[in-house]
């Protein structure tokens, strides 16, 4: 494999074996010239996610906001990561963006609704 199917396919070694900082640091790289980089990005944001790399999640999933700033999936992904760590405002935030840019998104809309009732809101 070459290119950005090389550095997906040894980041997924590096999560494996606990390399998280690693495996963030490779992807980093080679996504930089990925025609799919957004994907790519919130596929691995996700990964992360599961692997319970906090940090790393983030930064994929602020790499999917830079890759894509009119992308409401790209808001709403990374809001399903702060919402997960309980970071309410931050989840809040960008979960408005996402309705901003796509304000049919009716998984979105009920999602803001539970941040909402959790702030008290």
């Amino acid at each position: 494999p070459s290119g950005i199917l090389f550095d997906i396919l040894a980041s997924e070694l590096l999560i494996r074996a606990g390399d998280f900082h690693g495996a963030s640091t490779r992807l980093t790289r080679g996504l930089a010239f990925a025609p799919n980089r957004e994907e790519i990005a919130s596929a691995m944001g996700y990964r992360f996610l599961q692997a319970n790399a906090r940090g790393e999640a983030l930064t994929m999933f602020n790499l999917y906001v830079t890759y894509a700033p009119e992308s409401a999936a790209a808001y709403a992904s990374r809001c399903d990561f702060y919402f997960s760590i309980d970071e309410m405002a931050l989840a809040w935030g960008d979960c408005r963006q996402a309705l901003r840019l796509d304000p049919g998104a009716a998984a979105v809309r009920a999602q803001l609704a539970e941040i909402e009732r959790r702030l008290g809101a």
